[in-house]
């Protein structure tokens, strides 16, 4: 065999060996689309019954008040920039009020302080934008004489979360 046939069939051998090697070290690959999409979430939840009366006062001074710190509200937003507010769905015949107490949040959440609540919403929660948590409810009760008597009355309260 001549050293030029020999040297071609190396050639040929080298050049089928880097090939071989090539397709071995390219494999297959193939590309897949997935579609996502994360929504806007808003959810919040109240826990808890809240029953207050007033059904005494001492002679000769206004009547008084009562509390309940019983039930919790916890909430989840993705939304930047929210807030709770807090209302009432139709005007209750006394003085109700609530404050949100002991908060625990995911990274936001202040109280607006105590709310006097009305058909109009109030700030409840602020700085809520893309947190979960939860928070004690204090209700109190006041009533005057000048209160009309209930035997006894459902206050439809409303949590909403809402834009800032």
């Amino acid at each position: 065999m001549s050293k030029r046939r020999l040297l071609l069939t190396a050639l040929v051998a080298m050049a089928f060996i880097l090939t071989a090697a090539l397709v071995l070290l390219a494999g297959s690959a193939v590309n897949h689309t997935v579609t996502v999409s994360i929504a806007a979430v808003n959810e919040i939840a109240v826990t808890g019954t809240v029953t207050m009366s007033v059904s005494s006062a001492t002679a000769g001074s206004d009547l008084g008040a009562d509390t309940d710190a019983a039930s919790s509200l916890t909430w989840t937003t993705n939304g930047a920039s929210k807030k709770v507010t807090v209302a009432t769905q139709a005007a209750p015949n006394c003085t109700l009020k609530v404050e949100a107490t002991s908060i625990s949040s995911s990274g936001g959440g202040a109280s607006a302080g105590v709310v006097t609540l009305s058909t109009t919403p109030a700030d409840f929660l602020t700085g809520v934008g893309q947190t979960y948590g939860d928070c004690n409810l204090s209700y109190e009760l006041a009533a005057t004489v000048t209160d009309s008597i209930l035997a006894s009355a459902d206050v439809i309260v409303i949590y909403t979360i809402a834009d800032v």
